[in-house]
Parts: C-alpha cells; sequence; structure tokens
C-alpha cells in the first residue's frame, strides 16, 4: 500500500511538472514584466536613472522620449513607486529653469541639455506630473496658436516651429485650447488616400506630406484618429491587407507605389499591435506582438543595437 501511494505520489509530482514546463513552454514567447524592467534597468538604466537611446554603456544620448514612454508603461503596470522614482529623474536631469525659462529638454547628450522642447515628450509625461502649471503655460504661451501646438519651441532662438506634427497626438491639460488639433484630425481623418499626411504648416494653413512614409507616424496618427472616435478605416483595411499578401509590415513606404522597402521595425509591430488591440482584433494584435518581440528579443543579452522606442513599444 505505502509503495502505491509512493508510486502515484511521483507520478503527481511528475504530471505537475510536465504541466510547469508546458506553461513555461506556451508563456516563453513574451517576456514578464519583471524579465522586461530588468532589462530595462540593466542594460538601458544609468546609476542616475537615466535611459540611454540604446543598451550599451557606450551610448551617451539620453531622450525624454524614452522616460515618457517608460513611465506610461510602469502606470500601466501600476508600478506607481517606480513612476514617482522616473519622475525625479525627470524633473533632476531633464527640467530646466532659468529666469524666465521653463522647460523639459528633449534630449541630454553626455551631459549638455538640449535647449529645445518637444511638444510630445512634454504631453507624454506631464500627466504624471504634479508641478507642471508653469509648463503648460509656458507650452500655452510659445507653442500654441489657433488651438494647434507646434512640435518644438528653441529657447536658444527664442523661435517656435510653424509646423504641427499630427503623430504628436493631442493630450489636452487645464489651460491649453486645443480646438484647432481636433480640427485637423477631422480633416484627416476624411482625406482621400491610403497614407495620411504627417504635417499641417501653421502660417501657410496647409497639410503637408512626405514622398516617403514613415509607418510609425502613419500608425501613431491612425492610433489618435482612434482614440478620437475619428475614421482610419482605409488605412486600417490596407494595412491588414499588407500583413495578409506580404507576411510582413515594412518601416517605410513610397508614397505613391505604396510599396515597401522590406526593412521592418519593432516599433511598427508595437504600435500596430496596440491599434489592433483597440479594434478588438486580438489575434492580429497577438501575432503583431509576437513579430515585434522576436525582432526587439536578444536571448544572448546584447541590446547594443535595440534602439529603446523599439523595446518599450513591445513591453508586455
Amino acid at each position: 500500500m505505502k509503495k502505491s501511494i509512493w508510486i502515484l505520489t511521483v507520478l503527481a509530482i511528475l504530471i505537475a511538472a510536465i504541466g510547469v514546463t508546458i506553461l513555461m513552454k506556451s508563456d516563453e514567447t513574451f517576456w514578464s514584466s519583471e524579465s522586461f524592467q530588468d532589462i530595462v534597468e540593466t542594460h538601458y538604466m544609468t546609476d542616475s536613472g537615466k535611459i540611454r537611446s540604446y543598451g550599451t554603456n557606450e551610448n551617451e544620448q539620453f531622450l525624454l522620449e524614452s522616460t515618457g514612454l517608460y513611465v506610461q508603461w510602469l502606470a500601466d503596470q501600476e508600478l506607481l513607486e517606480d513612476v514617482e522614482i522616473q519622475l525625479d529623474v525627470i524633473e533632476r536631469e531633464f527640467f530646466v529653469e532659468e529666469n524666465d525659462k521653463q522647460f523639459l529638454a528633449w534630449k541630454i547628450e553626455g551631459q549638455e541639455r538640449a535647449q529645445t522642447t518637444a511638444w510630445i515628450d512634454d504631453a507624454r509625461v506631464l500627466p504624471y506630473m504634479t508641478n507642471k502649471d508653469r509648463l503648460i503655460q509656458s507650452i500655452n504661451k510659445n507653442q500654441v496658436k489657433d488651438g494647434m501646438v507646434a512640435d518644438f519651441y528653441d529657447w536658444a532662438q527664442q523661435q517656435s516651429s510653424n509646423r504641427v506634427v499630427l503623430s504628436y497626438g493631442m493630450e489636452e491639460f487645464d489651460g491649453l485650447n486645443l480646438e484647432g488639433m481636433q480640427q485637423l484630425y477631422e480633416k484627416i481623418a476624411q482625406a482621400e488616400g491610403t497614407f495620411y499626411d504627417e504635417f499641417y504648416l501653421i502660417e501657410e494653413e496647409q497639410f503637408e506630406k512626405a514622398d516617403e512614409v514613415h509607418m510609425v507616424d502613419q500608425l501613431l496618427i491612425a492610433l489618435e484618429l482612434e482614440e478620437l472616435n475619428l475614421s482610419n478605416d482605409q488605412f486600417w483595411n490596407w494595412l491588414q491587407n499588407e500583413w495578409e499578401t506580404e507576411g510582413s509590415i515594412s518601416g517605410r513606404y513610397d508614397r505613391n507605389s505604396l510599396k515597401g522597402n522590406l526593412v521592418e521595425s519593432g516599433a511598427v509591430y508595437g504600435i500596430a499591435a496596440e491599434l489592433a488591440m483597440q479594434k478588438s482584433e486580438s489575434e492580429l494584435a497577438e501575432k503583431w506582438k509576437q513579430r515585434g518581440f522576436e525582432l526587439v528579443y536578444r536571448e544572448n543579452g546584447d541590446y547594443g543595437d535595440v534602439h529603446f522606442f523599439d523595446l518599450v513599444w513591445n513591453a508586455p
């Protein structure tokens, strides 16, 4: 009897072990939140908390964009203590306050902070900041015109860009009137053509487009339209067809021929997966997440050639 019980116990342990192995194998396709955070902290983050553009100690470029995207991911994961740590890094490293100047530098090169601020970077981090009123006032004063926000302000030249970059989106804050941005998105949602115009020139009051289309920009515009409940059907239908017929999504396309350069980008698949999730296309989202993961994950742990933008868009 005891021997039978012992055999049954061993069998139960073996079955459990096999079950765990199967779970591990089915799960190992993607990283966990913990393993992703470990990659960021090990390969991209300095001792001071800044995030490198590439995962190597030799890289001394730090983008506010990287920190902003990481803050968004941490907040989505409800890792609030880590969010606070990164906000402290932003205020300590990227925040510039000199006389009448108060802005967030868009990048740090070595030890030198840029004298330019970028709307998209500000828009990502401001929702999480407590000390933001003067920053919003500065954006409103220097970058907003006719309800539209220019993509950057150069504090060294004391001059704003004349251009709206439509992939930058239109995050709204108290004190900012961005009705003009809403109207721009409504217009491009109604425009004909597979690809969107990427820019709007404020002074000339006209849209502008690039002959070589960057798919990251197109996807971010489509995602913004989705969030504003505006149509992106023509682009979305083309995107699905491109994937089905070509088996891939290129990073860049010729606007006229619609032919891709056949070079894939991790960020493209990460953003495309987010768009698919917004459209409740979970099966397609999983396929694109899988492809994005394959492009950015390094089994050997060498992330020297992986840009953080590609990495974080494929975070779990």
